[in-house]
């Protein structure tokens, strides 16, 4: 039964790699050989010298740097805050079990919204980014330990009281260890939003960093340009995901 299953996921993941290199094969041939000319994809010599011009005329690798570096931080920042207070916030959850609709009343501002106020109060700064990414990894997560609070298994809770723990010994031992995996499951889903919100964030102040660049691409009609960056931001996120993934299993090995 079990190799049946690794044959069938190794099958799976055949089948994805051959249907990848088949769009790149007809991606090729369509737009470098038949419509070499249009407005709908760039032809692929196309993306290869933008790319090079995003490295030569736009500092890629500073600004990716820069981006990179605020994005993680910002992860890392966020979860170790969580961590530090865990029980004070579900304490607070536990007791205002109001207060996460009450704020609900902010989800009906556009996203948008939020990061311009952001831009208006801080400016552009490295140091402002750190704390839009931060602040929204922070609301991320806590959101997360909310909506599985109370879905906690009784009888670990009843176990905790009958073995004499505190409040806060029964929030930081079982109530967390319980959450914890949860968190863990959705960090890439923060993560590949932090990556939509930091570049958005980038682009408005167009003072750093890869959404910067976006904004001089398309100031300028670099149609290739926008293509290459975009394809060289996938890479890094699949990889970031890929260490997500990797940390996860090696971090919450109870759940």
């Amino acid at each position: 039964m079990q190799s049946n299953t690794s044959e069938h996921t190794e099958l799976s993941i055949k089948d994805y790699w051959k249907f990848i290199i088949t769009l790149i094969f007809i991606y090729v041939i369509l737009f470098e050989f038949i419509l070499p000319a249009n407005k709908i994809l760039p032809k692929p010599t196309l993306i290869y010298e933008s790319f090079l011009s995003l490295v030569k005329d736009y500092n890629l690798f500073g600004e990716f740097g820069l981006t990179v570096t605020v994005i993680y931080s910002s992860l890392i920042a966020a979860y170790l805050v969580v961590f530090a207070f865990r029980a004070p916030i579900l304490k607070l959850l536990c007791t205002f079990t109001s207060l996460p609709s009450l704020l609900g009343i902010f989800k009906n501002f556009p996203a948008f919204f939020f990061a311009v106020l952001f831009a208006f109060w801080f400016g552009g700064s490295f140091f402002s980014e750190i704390i839009f990414g931060v602040t929204y990894s922070i609301f991320s997560m806590i959101g997360i330990m909310n909506r599985n609070i109370f879905r906690l298994n009784e009888a670990y809770l009843l176990t905790g009281r009958n073995m004499g723990l505190n409040e806060n010994q029964i929030l930081n031992k079982i109530v967390w260890k319980e959450i914890q995996p949860r968190i863990h499951s959705k960090l890439n889903k923060i993560h590949f939003y932090l990556w939509i919100w930091i570049l958005v964030y980038e682009f408005i102040n167009n003072s750093s960093g890869l959404g910067s660049i976006y904004f001089h691409t398309l100031s300028y009609n670099d149609f290739g340009g926008i293509f290459a960056l975009a394809i060289s931001i996938s890479f890094i996120i699949w990889f970031g995901k890929y260490l997500i993934e990797i940390l996860n299993k090696k971090l919450i090995y109870w759940d």
